[in-house]
């Protein structure tokens, strides 16, 4: 995708609950657009920086665990399949 996780961060000074909640939409949709292309390295970024503003961290921790299950080479990710395919 190319979106760099700063220019989100772009705002300076204190962030409201309004700014969490945009902030926290803003990534979420940005780590399904990424898992959806295949991008996993960069929804599992995304989904660290959704954590910090989730109003359920451990939902998303858990999200990230299930990701990083995927990329695992053992459990039958990208890295397991054979050359073949």
């Amino acid at each position: 995708m190319g979106i760099r996780g700063e220019a989100v961060d772009e705002h300076t000074g204190e962030k409201t609950e309004q700014d969490n909640f945009i902030l926290f939409q803003l990534t979420l949709y940005l780590a399904r657009l990424e898992e959806g292309e295949g991008n996993l390295q960069a929804s599992l970024r995304w989904l660290e920086r959704v954590k910090t503003v989730s109003p359920k961290p451990e939902e998303i921790e858990k999200q990230i665990g299930e990701l990083q299950q995927k990329l695992s080479p053992t459990a039958g990710g990208p890295a397991a399949t054979s050359p073949g395919r």
